[in-house]
């Protein structure tokens, strides 16, 4: 199937234009946990530099005689590897694989304000003025690779310890992986847990595992920015548990479907949810355009943790990515949310997120992030008190940078300003409507 610019443009301009309409369409496939690459497409994401087969020394592979072909050499430094140093006889073409990486980062306010919480809603990095450990990962994988013919089968685990932990663990079931926190500040999760069994083009993941909703993901390593999107803190889920099967009808076409228990659910599901999951991505033939639309629907839960997760819901998120040249991409979210049924209420939210990344060489690429969001009924956005109710429209504008002077080494520096029309101050302890806040973090991938 091939996409021509003239085609995205067209589906581009009629879902953008519909509006509320959208609520009749599907969101955007997350990419896997691993190194962001703003060309990569939604559904096949690039992996992170500990992911990334290491040339073997030639007495090296005479020595273990493992048969892998040597890559050229990376001009940032070749990635070192844990699972190499371990095991430094492994043939790089076994479908086990593990790693992680660790992120440390600090991020002050305009306003001065000092504490656990100061920087909210902006997160996951919501210490002011101290530094934060925010992910200690580690993860296993065995791939499924079955090259469209036959079965195989995986597996993947991911552990995180860190400040972000907190906002990653399964709401509501207590017992699965919120039960670890060792502060009020560090704790454990497991965001990932699944097993995957393939046939042919179709691929079907049972367990716990990431939403394929919108553009940014809990993985540090999957995104540009320190901190992150309202749309993807407040509007969307980070996680699922159910099954989820994926199918590569063409090299430009993959689909999405199945059934989750709601959003940020372990196994016990303890809100009763039940809701479908799909979506479709397209990408040009070329490489230069993808549009990815995906969505979460129906019965929300049973209401025994709180507003957030009863009634009927319908989600969607919509992703479109062009790359103008090989260094500059251009990328395009929108997010709608519609919760009906609650008894005697109804909540809606949307918004719409822009980036513009720019490589400037292997060791720099600098980036743009503008953003509007509206929690129109005042539910989703909680302030630095830990409150939620800031029924109005939350914008914001991060400029930021990627140096990597080494390939398992990246450091992300920011400035970041937002602000707030509505009723209510969210910001400062709720005295403010805006907040100026400069941030960086360094991450190290093994």
């Amino acid at each position: 199937m091939k996409l021509s610019k003239y085609a995205f443009g067209i589906a581009l301009a009629g879902m953008l234009s519909a509006g509320p309409l959208w609520a009749e369409l599907p969101t955007a496939p997350q990419p896997a946990a691993g190194q962001y690459d703003y060309y990569a497409t939604a559904d096949q994401p690039v992996p992170s530099p500990s992911d990334v087969p290491k040339a073997a020394a030639p007495e090296a592979a005479a020595a273990c005689d493992t048969g892998c072909e040597a890559e050229e050499a990376n001009p940032c430094g070749d990635p070192w590897k844990l699972q190499d140093w371990l095991q430094p006889c492994r043939c790089e073409d076994s479908p086990w694989t593990y790693g992680g990486w660790a992120e440390v980062g600090i991020t002050g306010n305009g306003h001065n304000q000092r504490g656990q919480n100061a920087n909210l809603p902006v997160a996951f990095n919501t210490m002011s003025n101290g530094p934060m450990a925010n992910q200690l990962w580690g993860w296993v994988d065995r791939a499924s690779k079955t090259d469209g013919c036959g079965w195989d089968w995986g597996f993947r685990a991911d552990y995180l310890f860190g400040s972000d932990a907190r906002f990653t663990q399964a709401y509501g079931d207590v017992g699965y992986d919120n039960e670890w926190d060792t502060s009020e500040i560090y704790g454990s999760a497991l965001p990932q847990l699944y097993a995957v069994v393939s046939y042919n083009d179709v691929n079907v993941k049972v367990g716990h595992f990431f939403t394929i909703i919108g553009n940014e993901v809990v993985a540090a390593t999957g995104n540009f920015f320190y901190s992150h999107a309202y749309t993807m803190l407040y509007g969307e889920p980070f996680t699922h548990t159910g099954v989820l099967a994926d199918y590569k009808l063409t090299d430009q076409v993959t689909l999405y479907g199945g059934w989750v228990q709601g959003w940020d659910s372990g196994f016990n599901n303890a809100n009763n949810a039940n809701m479908f999951i799909g979506g479709v991505t397209l990408t040009s033939e070329e490489g230069n355009d993808s549009l990815a639309y995906a969505t979460t629907a129906g019965d929300f839960g049973s209401g025994t943790a709180g507003l957030n997760t009863q009634g009927n819901l319908y989600m969607q998120s919509l992703v479109y990515k062009h790359k103008f040249q090989n260094d500059l991409q251009y990328i395009l979210q929108s997010d709608l949310a519609s919760n009906t049924n609650i008894p005697g209420d109804s909540t809606t939210w949307y918004g719409i997120n822009q980036y513009l990344l720019k490589e400037l060489n292997c060791c720099w690429s600098v980036g743009a992030r503008f953003e509007w969001f509206r929690d129109q009924d005042g539910v989703r956005v909680i302030d630095s008190n830990g409150g939620a109710g800031f029924a109005g429209d939350f914008w914001e504008v991060t400029f930021g940078a990627n140096w990597k002077p080494h390939t398992n080494v990246t450091v992300r520096p920011e400035i970041r300003y937002d602000w707030y029309t509505g009723a209510g101050n969210p910001y400062a302890n709720a005295t403010a409507d805006e907040q100026l806040t400069f941030g960086v973090d360094g991450i190290f991938t093994f």
